[in-house]
């Protein structure tokens, strides 16, 4: 079996205060320790997800071109600034599947991320009522470390009308900001890893 760690422990939504530029306030944050997280064990045919050693293990099972993805709700303003992180590491199976971060998300069926390859790419793309659509397709980055055990932190920021796109404090890219369809974040694995 193939397996991709996605680290969260240093997950966390920030909101820029307007009063301060610099200000910040988390309000979400998961380290992963069991009784402390509603994040939880699972498995079945398609995927095992389980909190090991402060890391949420999330595990997908098969070679077809499916993705497994997780989450959970927090409250976004979403006329105020924001970031949403976490580290991703990828431990085997394939390099050329992204993995990543989930944002503006109302289920599995509809949402945003933010994900990268172990092969060194990153994308961005849209999952709404089950339909793929690419928002950047692969790009090559230097700032993505990669192959086993590369481990990456990802984060978007929206600011003003914006969304940046960081790889390990790297900005890569920056568009118009995309509509959120919900307030849920998480993780997104496709293919066996």
């Amino acid at each position: 079996m193939k397996k991709i760690y996605t680290r969260l422990s240093t997950i966390g939504l920030f909101i820029v205060l307007a009063a301060s530029l610099h200000a910040q306030t988390l309000i979400y944050s998961n380290n992963f320790s069991p009784g402390q997280t509603t994040w939880g064990n699972y498995d079945d045919e398609s995927t095992n997800s389980k909190l090991e050693g402060g890391k949420y293990v999330l595990t997908h099972k098969k070679d077809s071109y499916s993705y497994m993805g997780t989450g959970t709700a927090v409250t976004i303003d979403n006329n105020r600034n924001y970031s949403v992180e976490t580290v991703a590491n990828h431990i085997t199976g394939t390099d050329r599947y992204p993995m990543g971060l989930v944002f503006g998300a109302t289920d599995v069926s509809n949402l945003y991320y933010f994900a990268i390859s172990a092969s060194g790419y990153y994308e961005l793309a849209e999952i709404q009522q089950n339909a793929y659509k690419s928002i950047i397709g692969w790009t090559l980055s230097d700032a993505i470390r990669k192959g086993d055990n590369g481990s990456n932190k990802l984060r978007i920021e929206k600011t003003g009308d914006h969304l940046k796109l960081i790889i390990n404090d790297q900005q890569v890219t920056q568009i118009a900001m995309v509509q959120p369809m919900g307030s849920t974040i998480g993780v997104i694995v496709y293919k066996q890893q």
